[in-house]
């Protein structure tokens, strides 16, 4: 059983890894497998957060957003606290290239969902000491030919915010 945890949206790290790291080293609170045309999609709501694996041939590339730093074998690419990091971060490589857009809006005036999209994984959280609506993560999947665009809510209600990732992983063919 899920108790509550106290999370700040400031805690928020990103990291991007070439290869799959030992996602149980987070507490994974649901997960999915999805064959696509461009490859398998392995995606899952943290207890801190969210992530996402996605195999194409000869390559695998992980997106993790968690409010604690993670073990990896392999340096990540990207790493960093959300709050440091510039509010797009683009990286390029000869097989793949990589966005990540992130902001903080209002639980009070913005509303908490995202875009539609084709798979999706939704968590609510038990809620903390305030009267307010409980945490929520949400996350969600899109992949065309060549790339594959990721969308997450994760909501601080303690806060009054709730912060939403975009990013893009795009292949060569």
């Amino acid at each position: 059983m899920i108790t509550y945890t106290e999370q700040s949206s400031d805690q928020l790290h990103l990291f991007v890894i070439a290869g799959e790291p030992n996602i149980e080293q987070f507490e994974v609170i649901a997960q999915k497998t999805i064959m696509t045309p461009l490859g398998e999609v392995f995606f899952g709501i943290l207890s801190e957060s969210h992530f996402v694996t996605v195999q194409v041939p000869d390559l695998k590339v992980t997106e993790i957003c968690a409010c604690t730093s993670g073990e990896f074998e392999t340096k990540p690419i990207v790493s960093g606290e959300l709050t440091t990091l510039p509010k797009k971060v683009t990286y390029v490589d000869t097989k793949w290239s990589y966005t990540f857009e992130h902001a903080k809006h209002s639980i009070l005036t913005d509303e908490v969902k995202i875009s539609q999209h084709d798979n999706v994984l939704t968590h609510t959280f038990p809620a903390g000491e305030s009267s307010g609506p409980a945490p929520v993560t949400i996350i969600g999947f899109t992949v065309t030919d060549s790339k594959i665009e990721i969308e997450s809510i994760h909501s601080y209600p303690e806060e009054n915010i709730f912060v939403r990732t975009k990013s893009c992983l795009t292949f060569s063919r």
